[in-house]
């Protein structure tokens, strides 16, 4: 079985975790302070990646910061 999950401070202190089928996150505090003029306010959630390939990916996919497009992996 495949599970892995980390605390995640380069992107707002997040944490993630994922499974062999599919990865989550869950947005860290940070993302709820107020946002920049022109951005809209995040609050809390939890996200949900999916995933093409059975091994981890998170590492990768934060070290790339493009989560939002399907490398072939999957994506957010």
């Amino acid at each position: 079985a495949i599970c892995a999950g980390r605390y995640v401070p380069e992107r707002m202190d997040d944490y993630a975790w994922e499974n062999a089928r599919m990865a989550y996150r869950v947005y860290g505090p940070k993302v709820s302070e107020p946002a920049p003029a022109g951005e809209g306010l995040v609050s809390s959630g939890v996200d949900v990646w999916c995933k093409r390939v059975r091994h981890p990916v998170i590492d990768a996919w934060y070290k790339s910061g493009k989560y939002h497009e399907d490398q072939g992996e999957g994506c957010d």
